[in-house]
């Protein structure tokens, strides 16, 4: 997960929202994003 936090921190402001989509989502979506 830190590694993909890190790619999508690279992509700026579009990285944020991801980030807070995954967060709201993340309980949801754990295990299809399970890296």
């Amino acid at each position: 997960m830190s590694a993909a936090i890190l790619v999508i921190g690279a992509t700026g402001t579009t990285g944020k929202e991801l980030v807070k989509l995954l967060a709201k989502n993340g309980h949801k979506t754990r295990v299809k994003c399970s890296w």
